[in-house]
């Protein structure tokens, strides 16, 4: 598996990935997020305002995620969506996104990067603590993470 930077032709590949992740999620949850409905504008529209990361392996995409400047934290870098195809889960796709996430925050000097998750079991907030985020925030079921870099 390779990590490399998402670019404009990425885009309708990355919005479908994330329009299957987040609607898996919010079927399962019952949680909505706007990242169900992303269409390639949506992915544009966040090249834009940062980066995104994809992750393949025999030329296929695997999994995305995308980093912006936080607009809660000054300085960090907030990083969502993230998005693993559902049968690549397990495989390491999203912690090594994660990481292309961590790496970047580092070469920008942020001290740290922020995400936004939700309350439950069935949320991905257990997930993110093992890989060294923890609460910042919490706004009604909407919890917000950090990890310093």
């Amino acid at each position: 598996m390779r990590v490399r930077r998402l670019g404009e032709a990425d885009a309708e590949a990355a919005a479908a990935l994330v329009r299957e992740t987040f609607g898996a999620m919010h079927r399962e949850t019952g949680m909505d997020s706007p990242s169900r409905r992303i269409d390639a504008a949506g992915v544009r529209a966040k090249l834009a305002e940062g980066a995104g990361f994809g992750a393949e392996a025999g030329g296929a995409l695997l999994g995305v995620a995308f980093t912006r400047p936080s607009r809660d934290v000054p300085g960090a870098l907030y990083l969502g969506p993230v998005a693993t195809d559902a049968d690549a889960r397990g495989r390491g796709v999203a912690r090594t996104l994660v990481e292309a996430a961590l790496d970047e925050a580092r070469a920008n000097g942020a001290p740290a990067v922020t995400l936004d998750t939700w309350t439950g079991e069935a949320g991905p907030r257990g997930y993110f603590a093992r890989l060294g985020f923890a609460e910042h925030a919490r706004e009604g079921r909407v919890v917000t993470m950090l990890r310093p870099v």
